[in-house]
């Protein structure tokens, strides 16, 4: 599996001073929960380790390790996950495509 980052996530990266990332998802729960979403965090270099054991699998990319859940997996053997970032009203949300979730 190949990781790419854009060069907008590379300076967000470098402006917050955290190059790692963990990959998980979250259901909701009652009457308005939907599909599964895809939750994205930065973590600081002292909260790899612990990520690493709880259950997450861990892949070295260009500019750090990103941190998955088990259930995510490449669409395909040798699929690129694209990771992205955008902005809206001030706020900075990471974006990954070339990723889906085990049944």
């Amino acid at each position: 599996m190949k990781i790419e980052y854009s060069e907008d996530l590379r300076k967000y990266f470098d402006k917050k001073g955290c190059h790692d990332v963990v990959l998980r998802t979250i259901s909701p729960v009652g009457c308005c929960g939907g599909a599964p979403e895809l939750v994205i965090d930065l973590i600081k270099p002292s909260a790899v380790a612990d990520s690493e054991k709880s259950g997450f699998k861990t892949f070295e990319g260009e500019l750090g390790k990103v941190i998955m859940e088990y259930t995510l997996v490449p669409e395909d053997e040798n699929a690129t996950v694209s990771l992205g970032l955008k902005r809206f009203m001030g706020l900075a949300d990471i974006t990954a495509t070339g990723l889906r979730q085990l049944a």
